[in-house]
């Protein structure tokens, strides 16, 4: 994702991995379907 800066360039989201659309985690996993089974796991796991 891309976010438009003030002076009209292009800056890179700091939350996301480059080049994805995939919030950086404490898993290091950059695919979104993958990061998706994790954290059902985790979170049927900690119920």
């Amino acid at each position: 994702m891309l976010v438009e800066a003030k002076s009209g360039t292009s800056m890179s989201d700091p939350y996301l991995y480059p080049e994805s659309e995939v919030l950086k985690n404490l898993a290091d996993i950059h695919d979104m379907d993958i990061l998706k089974d994790m954290e059902a796991d985790y979170s049927s796991f900690r119920l």
